[in-house]
């Protein structure tokens, strides 16, 4: 008779955190997202204050010149896979690379994450192991996720079969999904910045931020 999965108790031991930055930038001419100004530091290191409490372990998934996150002194990791086939060919490498059991990962756009994300996922994991991703605003926000590492093998098999969409690969496998309401700013906490009137927008946001922080 099969050991009944019990759902872990939260340890940020337990977790390695994973900044998807691989993208091409193609929309903001083929700058690097994760360097774009957002107040008074890049993209990046929002994403990483937010992040780093949550996890014992941090990790970067790019490509191109790794060199160019040297400041952060964190691995960084290429696909494995050439022709930048997009996130899920990241989250096979992270996955192959981790010794922790969980990894969840985030975009490089998503500055404003829950503090308490990878608490929450975790503690809903259900009755068996299987990857959490998160919606808000009735919307799934698909590479934002909590991925038990023992999940490679199904992943490498979808992108060998050329299944290269996140949207595609969670329509095809058990997961759950954790809705997120509007944070203590009335935003979306997986608001992302694609075009430069979203950075713009997460401009605003930030100063409201950093107005808390003085006032509190």
């Amino acid at each position: 008779m099969p050991t009944p999965f019990i759902s872990p108790i939260y340890s940020p031991n337990a977790i390695t955190g994973a900044i998807l930055a691989g993208g091409l930038g193609r929309r903001f001419n083929s700058q690097d997202k994760a360097f774009l100004p957002l107040g008074e530091k890049p993209l990046i290191a929002h994403v990483l204050d937010r992040l780093t409490p949550q996890t014992a372990t941090l990790i970067i998934n790019a490509n191109g010149d790794l060199e160019r996150f040297r400041g952060y002194a964190l691995p960084v990791l290429a696909d494995q896979r050439p022709q930048f086939l997009g996130p899920l060919a990241g989250i096979e490498t992270i996955l192959a690379a981790v010794s922790t059991p969980w990894v969840l990962t985030v975009p490089v756009d998503t500055p404003f994450i829950p503090h308490q994300l990878a608490c929450k996922l975790l503690h809903s994991m259900g009755e068996k192991p299987r990857p959490v991703t998160v919606s808000s605003q009735e919307r799934i926000h698909y590479a934002v996720c909590l991925w038990p590492k023992d999940l490679l093998p199904e992943i490498s098999k979808a992108l060998d079969d050329g299944a290269l969409q996140l949207k595609e690969w969670f329509a095809k496998h058990d997961h759950g999904i954790l809705n997120f309401p509007l944070d203590d700013q009335n935003r979306d906490p997986f608001f992302n910045i694609n075009t430069y009137q979203e950075l713009e927008i997460a401009q605003y946001f930030a100063q409201q931020d950093n107005l808390k922080e003085v006032t509190s």
